[in-house]
């Protein structure tokens, strides 16, 4: 990519703008390419500022904040935020919007895009080549400028969000092909001791990635699903049997009967005995 930079007014006036009287108005817009090291001074706009991340890392802070915006990376400041970045000895390109307008906040709202924070969307020609698009409007400048640039800036936001809803679809889909055995495993053998270290390991994983990845999935640690697991056919054996409460413990997994009346009460807010006069 080349370095290019393109204003509504031109370089003899100040581009930082922010117009409530427009429902959304680009202000500037453009390509930056640095192959020196640079550090940017604290800088405070009025405007929403976007930044897409193509090549290299940035060093920086929003409101104090330390982040790092790697290649296919989305940071979007605030009207207001005070931010500096700077790069490594390493080339950086990224692409920039500058824009404004009374219908800006909703429209980031509505596409669920987080200020000051870098969001992972991924390396793509194709948000690449709308930006491109929205450059080349600021050099026809038609009569249907502001229309153009406002079209092709709400399609720009919403391809971000899902871009960024894709990869977290990805990943749920990684995450359940790798973890999904194992928690038919505990649903198969919930009766017999199971370790989470034994667990992740029949899944080829550190034990810390196959935490991870189950809390990703399930919202819970491995412990907790195997403990809702033991409790859910708790419930079962109480409504369906007339089992004493100790021969019921063992048969859900958890074979000390006061730990698992504890446990029990801790999941369901009532007394295994309790459960088994209100199923009554």
């Amino acid at each position: 990519m080349e370095p290019q930079g393109y204003n509504r007014y031109g370089l003899t006036r100040n581009n930082d703008i922010e117009d409530m009287s427009v429902p959304l108005q680009v202000n500037c817009t453009g390509v930056a390419v640095l192959e020196e090291p640079f550090v940017t001074k604290p800088t405070v706009r009025k405007d929403f500022y976007l930044q897409y991340m193509w090549e290299g890392t940035l060093y920086g802070s929003a409101d104090n904040i330390p982040f790092t915006l790697s290649p296919g990376q989305l940071m979007l400041y605030s009207p207001g935020t005070s931010y500096t970045y700077c790069n490594k000895n390493e080339k950086i390109t990224y692409l920039w919007v500058h824009f404004t307008g009374h219908f800006a906040s909703s429209l980031i709202k509505t596409c669920r895009l987080p200020f000051n924070t870098p969001l992972e969307v991924g390396l793509d020609e194709g948000i690449a080549a709308n930006l491109q698009k929205l450059m080349r409007e600021f050099i026809i400048r038609d009569s249907y400028f502001d229309i153009a640039c406002q079209a092709r800036l709400q399609k720009l936001l919403l391809t971000f969000r899902r871009r960024a809803d894709r990869r977290s679809d990805s990943l749920d889909t990684a995450a359940s092909d790798v973890v999904t055995p194992s928690l038919l495993y505990i649903h198969r053998y919930y009766t017999k001791p199971l370790s989470v270290s034994d667990l992740a390991a029949a899944a080829h994983l550190s034990e810390g990635r196959y935490r991870a990845l189950v809390k990703e999935l399930t919202g819970l640690t491995p412990v907790e699903y195997m403990t809702k697991v033991r409790v859910r056919r708790a419930c079962e054996l109480l409504v369906q049997t007339n089992w004493p409460l100790k021969r019921v413990a063992y048969a859900s997994g958890i074979p000390d009967p006061f730990y698992f009346s504890r446990v029990f009460k801790k999941q369901t807010g009532l007394s295994p005995s309790q459960y088994r006069k209100q199923e009554d």
